[in-house]
């Protein structure tokens, strides 16, 4: 703060009161009991700095509790003039003067005594103290220290899928002070789609070609400008091929096996995690559910409860098992009009119907997670016909059954008026082909003897056959 010091010249005047008989004119006049006005005369220098009063307040106090103020208006003037009249004559007076300048915020004061003489005009100096007002300050520094967070890596499995396909994202970073809050995880991108944007590793759709750039911005709480850590890694998204471009399309036929027999454990699928997956079979003699899977094959124990089994544990997948039931009829018998309950009691294997290889050791398994844009599982998806693999090569390539009209009736199976299986056969009395293992007429075999077992893939062959009478 500054101070500032004037020295103001006040006149001061009193009044004093002549007598009547005094036979005076001129001078001092009054009525009785008043005294005349004293003029008096002061002049004040109003620039303090670059700072102007314009207006000065006064208080005069003396004897006799004599107090007398007011103001004086400085804003026409560089200079003050005042008259101060009806000051009693008497010593011991005090006048005080205070302003604040134009700028609202310097003021000033001063003071000064003097005495009053009958008839005469007093000159007081008065030193005036301005203090201008403050102009700086200070402030009081809390301030609070955040290690921003950072992103050490960003992956994505594959670097390419087709449209269509889902491409694994994910993130490494780390927060050394993990603070104020958790880490945060913000992904966006230029084109597809992204679920589990929020979280560290979501999973990226494409959706249209080209190249896609994913964005991960990392922020710990603090979102000052610069604070959350940001990086990118772009993908490419290749077109879906057109029908016209496959040179070739491959089945493969794992040929007496069910979908939960190699494929149950196969992530996201519907299989063995499925609650239909576990049914109880059914013993036919009893119509009770087995406590324990009869066994047939001599590497699976007898001491199996009802329900899916891990086949592995007893023989490897590398080795061969007794073979399983697959044909028309039982395998209707075995659906047991969608109860799914007498697979065991209608097979010839028993209790290793039930069982299961893991999915993930198998080789197929292998291959299909080596080609992921190229494979399709279908887990829904169900074969033609009812039996094994020679009636469904049939619908595969045909989409049709064999007809074998006037066949044997050694081959020819037999049904009760209720439609129940009296005799097997490997055609139906409707003249159908349902399977075709080793067809014998009359005791002879249709094929050479220790010739191999007929390839129903082979349709020209199987067109011959027909054509020459043989079905």
């Amino acid at each position: 703060m500054q101070f500032f010091r004037r020295s103001v010249p006040f006149l001061l005047g009193s009044v004093m009161a002549w007598g009547a008989t005094n036979g005076c004119s001129g001078g001092w006049s009054s009525s009785p009991g008043d005294s005349a006005d004293h003029v008096g005369a002061i002049g004040v220098e109003l620039q303090i700095g670059s700072t102007t009063l314009d207006t000065l307040a006064y208080t005069i106090t003396g004897p006799s509790s004599f107090n007398k103020s007011g103001t004086i208006d400085a804003s026409r003037s560089a200079t003050v003039s005042a008259v101060i009249g009806g000051l009693p004559a008497g010593n011991g007076y005090t006048i005080t003067l205070t302003g604040t300048a134009s700028d609202g915020v310097t003021s000033c004061a001063g003071s000064a005594t003097f005495n009053v003489t009958a008839a005469q005009t007093t000159s007081v100096a008065i030193h005036l103290t301005c203090h201008e007002g403050q102009r700086t300050g200070g402030i009081i520094i809390g301030g609070t220290i955040n290690v921003c967070p950072m992103i050490d890596g960003l992956s994505a499995s594959p670097a390419s899928a087709r449209v269509g396909n889902t491409i694994a994202v994910s993130s490494v970073g780390h927060d050394s002070d993990h603070g104020p809050a958790s880490l945060f995880y913000s992904w966006s991108t230029t084109s597809g789609t992204l679920s589990g944007a929020a979280s560290q590793s979501p999973t990226f759709t494409c959706t249209t070609p080209g190249p896609a750039t994913l964005t991960l911005a990392l922020s710990d709480g603090d979102n000052t400008a610069g604070c959350p850590a940001l990086s990118s890694i772009t993908v490419n998204c290749e077109p879906q091929p057109q029908l016209g471009q496959a040179g070739h399309i491959i089945v493969i036929y794992q040929e007496n096996h069910s979908f939960d027999n190699l494929f149950g454990s196969w992530p996201g699928a519907e299989g063995l995690s499925s609650p239909t997956a576990n049914i109880p079979q059914i013993d036919a003699a009893t119509g009770l559910p087995y406590v324990l899977l009869p066994q047939v094959d001599p590497n699976v124990p007898a001491t199996l409860s009802n329900q899916p089994f891990d086949i592995s544990q007893f023989v490897p997948a590398n080795q061969k098992t007794v073979d399983l039931v697959h044909r028309f009829y039982q395998e209707q018998q075995q659906i047991d009009g969608g109860r799914m309950d007498k697979f065991v009691t209608v097979s010839d294997a028993k209790g290793l119907s039930f069982g299961y290889y893991p999915t993930a050791v198998q080789p197929i398994a292998a291959l299909i997670n080596s080609m992921p844009d190229q494979v399709a599982l279908c887990d829904h998806f169900f074969h033609a016909a009812f039996g094994g693999s020679f009636l469904n090569h049939q619908w595969l390539i045909a989409a049709a059954s064999p007809t074998f009209p006037g066949a044997p009736a050694a081959i020819t199976a037999t049904l009760e008026a209720q439609g129940n299986l009296t005799k097997d056969g490997q055609v139906t009395p409707d003249g159908y082909v349902v399977a075709i293992r080793e067809i014998r007429v009359e005791g002879e075999r249709l094929m050479p003897a220790g010739g191999p077992y007929l390839d129903p893939s082979d349709i020209a062959l199987i067109a011959a056959w027909i054509d020459a009478g043989a079905m």
